[in-house]
C-alpha cells in the first residue's frame, strides 16, 4: 500500500443507509465508541465528513490524517493509525477494494446483540433505554426525525 494516500469511496448499503447512524451522531459516540475505540471513531467521523463534502469520494492523506487525529504512523502496519484503519475493516465499516482504495459506510449500523452484551453495564442499560424510547416513537415521527437529520 502507498503509505501516503488512500482513495476513500462510499460503500452504499440500502438497509444500513436507512437504519444506520451517522458516525458523528450521539448514538455512535455513546454506544459504538467503547467498541471501536476513540481513534477509529474519530477516523470514521473524519471520513464521513469527507464523503459529505465529496459524495463520490476523496483522496485522504494518511500522514495528515494521522497527525490530525494525534496518531503516529511509525511502526508500519502496527502503528496506531494503521490499527485504526484496520478496525474500520474488522468491524465491517469499510472494505479495501485494492491496496489504494477503501470503501467506507456513510452510516454505522445499530449495535448487534453480541456487541451490546460486551458493553459495560451502565452503557448496556442506556442502550436498552434508547431502544425502548425508539419503540415508543410513532413510525411517521421517526421518519420525520431521520429526514431532518
Amino acid at each position: 500500500m502507498n503509505t501516503d494516500v488512500l482513495e476513500i469511496r462510499p460503500w452504499p448499503d440500502a438497509v444500513i443507509d436507512t437504519v444506520g447512524h451517522d458516525p458523528r451522531s450521539h448514538y455512535v459516540e455513546e454506544f459504538w465508541l467503547g467498541i471501536l475505540g476513540p481513534s477509529t471513531t474519530w477516523l470514521m467521523r473524519r471520513m464521513a465528513a469527507g464523503l459529505e463534502a465529496h459524495p463520490a469520494g476523496f483522496t485522504m492523506s494518511l500522514p495528515e490524517t494521522a497527525g490530525a487525529l494525534g496518531l503516529g504512523m511509525k511502526g508500519g502496519r502496527h502503528s496506531p493509525f494503521m490499527r485504526a484503519l484496520g478496525r474500520v475493516c474488522q468491524f465491517d465499516l469499510g472494505q479495501l477494494h485494492d491496496e489504494a482504495t477503501l470503501a467506507v459506510r456513510r452510516k454505522l449500523p445499530p449495535l448487534n446483540r453480541r456487541q451490546v452484551a460486551h458493553l459495560p453495564d451502565a452503557i448496556r442499560l442506556a442502550h436498552q433505554r434508547w431502544q425502548d424510547e425508539q419503540l415508543r416513537i410513532p413510525a411517521i415521527e421517526g421518519l420525520r426525525r431521520r429526514c431532518r437529520r
